[in-house]
């Protein structure tokens, strides 16, 4: 049987995991809240898009680079009682994310998150919206469109992976495959033709800029770095970065900082080799000078002791690439 399309699952355990087998994305992730980590990722790559379901067990921060190649959009398929920030904007059925070829991205989920993506070539996209349209959307990380638009785009998608993954005798069947570039390409086509933009930061409340401002260097550094400092780098008061981290994290930055060095601490143990490294050593890299209380903090938050991290082998992208759906 010729395959005109594959299908894949990806599935993991730890948040550092999750990240090695998404390659060839370029994304670091930090586990925000504690627990037991499971994210699943479903979808299928046809020869113009790339379409998939993810499931997070953890609320998760993510910064990195959206894929090169693709035109991406997505949304929150759990919107009502629930936040996922994308770029400074909570999206929902109204509001999409939207991101161009290699665009520095951000987001952050919820616990128990689903969302929705499809990523479509740009060539192909333009076919359905114009050229002029795309080249619009190569600026944007939001797009702004009607609400039954938005929640027929999440069922498309949603119908396109189960589909599949129920039929897998439909991959190889190349006309199906283009009929499915065609559904999805005019609901698309429905949420970004007629909907507006935000450019992004017009559009996003100040205290969520000093956030992101915030987090964006707070990430950038090799070093350990103090609210103090942060408030100071990003020019405002600690009083006033204190009530932007309240209202938009509820955290103070304190207390976010140290969730960063915890999940440095824990990336470094996945990607150090046992034979050399120590618990010990790393975690006083992160400023964790107290063993027995580094280790309880990282298995209450991971679900794992720090030296069950370092021992564990991580799966690596050629154990189970993401690769599959996304070509290199």
């Amino acid at each position: 049987m010729k395959v005109a399309a594959t299908a894949a699952r990806i599935e993991a355990c730890d948040v550092e995991e999750y990240a090695a087998l998404v390659r060839p994305w370029d994304v670091r992730l930090n586990q925000l809240s504690s627990g037991d980590y499971h994210n699943v990722l479903q979808g299928v790559s046809t020869p113009g898009m790339v379409i998939y379901e993810e499931r997070w067990s953890r609320s998760t921060e993510a910064r990195g680079a959206s894929p090169e190649g693709y035109v991406m959009f997505g949304t929150n398929v759990t919107w009502q009682g629930t936040q996922v920030e994308w770029c400074g904007g909570v999206l929902d059925d109204s509001l999409i994310a939207c991101a161009p070829p290699g665009a520095d991205v951000d987001f952050k989920t919820p616990d128990r998150n689903q969302h929705v993506v499809v990523l479509v070539q740009p060539g192909l996209l333009a076919q359905a919206v114009g050229q002029t349209r795309v080249d619009e959307l190569l600026h944007r990380r939001h797009v702004v469109t009607a609400g039954s638009d938005g929640r027929r785009l999440i069922g498309t998608i949603r119908g396109v992976v189960r589909e599949y993954s129920g039929r897998p005798g439909l991959l190889g069947d190349a006309f199906a495959v283009r009929s499915t570039e065609s559904r999805l390409l005019s609901t698309l086509s429905r949420c970004i033709s007629g909907g507006s933009e935000d450019g992004g930061s017009d559009g996003i409340p100040a205290q969520r800029r000093l956030v992101r401002r915030a987090i964006e260097l707070a990430d950038s550094r090799t070093a350990r770095v103090t609210a103090l400092e942060l408030a100071v780098a990003v020019g405002v008061s600690q009083r006033t970065l204190e009530t932007a981290f309240r209202q938009v994290l509820g955290t103070t930055p304190g207390s976010y900082l140290r969730l960063h060095r915890l999940n440095s601490a824990h990336r470094d143990l996945a990607h150090a080799d046992p034979a050399t490294a120590t618990v010990t050593r790393i975690a006083q890299s992160w400023g964790f000078h107290h063993p027995s209380r580094f280790s309880a903090a990282h298995r209450r938050h991971f679900g794992e002791t720090p030296s069950q991290t370092l021992s564990r082998p991580l799966l690596r992208s050629d154990t189970c690439p993401l690769g599959a759906l996304v070509p290199v």
